[in-house]
């Protein structure tokens, strides 16, 4: 058991739009973040993969099987019918997504959307969900069978993951995102966690953006969850960049380290 206290800091969401691109980047190059995770059937997955190749940033596949804004959308990389629209949209809830859908469809989805990341020459540290997971139904079968199957270990943040599913070991996983839309309560918040932190591996999850008009333009201003568009993120970035948060961690004698260095099951 390790008497050091290490710190891996991922952002999701890797690939959705040119902003969330740049606040990654940013966030990587200038401030604490170690890891991302790449959304393969979106917009912005090129600029991704250019920023990623660039700046040597470690993506992992982030599961994309939902669509969650109403003026912004993407397809599925294969023919997938279980799991779209009648546009041909992915769906925008885990649970709509998945009442319906056919798990060899899925998995197929998932492959491709590995595949296109390995295609592109970027290695694949990790895989993990967008929006969540149906823990006992159709989605968690197709994250766990290709996790299995690619051993590709889980970036570690299910509550419980089902029998010999390879994961990360974390001995806590926090995340900033959606804590509140005041970044002077999100920074206390976080700073009672940093401060409380015990000897091990911990995870920061974070969902990093530039804060940037454009944000508002995916989602309608009324849109049930706008704050994911823009706020949250925006929070997220100034936290990661944000030079006192890099004192905190080093009074406390954590040490940020890429996801690869953390011990899995």
């Amino acid at each position: 058991m390790t008497t050091e206290k290490y710190l891996c800091v991922i952002s999701d969401d890797f690939g959705m739009h040119p902003a969330i691109n740049d606040g990654i980047a940013q966030a990587f190059v200038e401030g604490l973040l170690t890891d991302s995770s790449l959304m393969a059937p979106c917009p912005a997955f090129a600029g991704a993969v250019a920023l990623a190749q660039a700046h040597h940033i470690p993506v992992g596949l982030h599961a994309t099987f939902t669509c969650d804004w109403d003026r912004y959308h993407w397809r599925p990389l294969t023919r997938a019918p279980s799991l779209v629209t009648p546009e041909g949209w992915l769906k925008p809830l885990v649970d709509e997504a998945w009442a319906h859908a056919d798990e060899a469809e899925g998995l197929n989805e998932l492959r491709a959307q590995h595949r296109a990341i390995t295609d592109a020459g970027l290695a694949v540290t990790h895989l993990g969900e967008h929006m969540g997971v149906d823990e006992g139904g159709k989605c968690e079968w197709v994250l766990s069978a290709f996790a299995r199957e690619a051993n590709l270990p889980h970036k570690g943040d299910w509550a419980r993951y089902p029998a010999g599913l390879p994961h990360y070991r974390f001995d806590s996983v926090f995340s900033t995102s959606a804590y509140s839309i005041s970044l002077t309560k999100t920074r206390a918040w976080l700073r009672s966690m940093i401060f409380a932190l015990r000897p091990g591996y911990h995870l920061w999850l974070a969902h990093a953006a530039v804060d940037h008009p454009s944000l508002d333009e995916i989602c309608s201003p009324d849109f049930q969850t706008v704050h994911w568009a823009r706020a949250f993120r925006a929070i997220d970035q100034a936290l990661l960049l944000d030079l006192e948060v890099k004192d905190w961690l080093e009074r406390m004698g954590i040490q940020r380290v890429p996801l690869m260095d953390v011990p899995r099951i």
